[in-house]
């Protein structure tokens, strides 16, 4: 029996010392800083988008939130249309080209149309976001499809 336990024991202190250490082990800051180094951000002042599209009644409502970096973004644009799926092909019905300054980090496009029922809506736009005249950013936003 204590035979047993002393193999046991051994076996046990065996795979502890061989199989954990293998998975731990420290690396310099200099390496990390190189693997990582190549990482840089998606957008230069905009942070995020969020396209929604909301139908109610007879209404499409699309809405885009973009989130920007109010130190570099002044001016962002929505230049984009709404979209009918009639016979299985997509069909511009309306289009806005909207310019909204910087007033905080959210900078909303909100605009509301009636629409006919029974037909797929969705929505392309493009976003630019601006400092001065400067373009920092250029967006292409999907909105989902919604049935009304």
């Amino acid at each position: 029996m204590k035979k047993k336990k002393r193999v046991c024991c051994i076996l046990c202190a065996l795979m502890v010392f061989f199989i954990v250490p293998s998975g731990i082990y420290a690396s310099s800051d200099a390496a990390v800083k190189q693997e990582y180094s190549s990482i840089s951000p998606r957008w230069t002042g905009v942070a995020q988008v969020e396209p929604k599209l909301f139908v109610s009644g007879e209404t499409v409502n699309p809405y885009i939130v973009v989130k920007v970096d109010t130190d570099k973004v002044t001016k962002v644009t929505f230049v984009g249309e709404l979209q009918k799926k009639v016979n299985g092909q997509w069909t511009t019905i309306k289009t806005w080209d909207v310019s909204k300054r910087v007033t905080s980090i959210n900078v909303k496009f909100d605009e509301s149309y009636k629409m006919q029922t029974g037909f797929e809506y969705t929505y392309v736009t493009t976003v630019k976001a601006y400092n001065g005249t400067k373009l920092l950013d250029t967006i292409n936003v999907e909105g989902p499809v919604k049935s009304l």
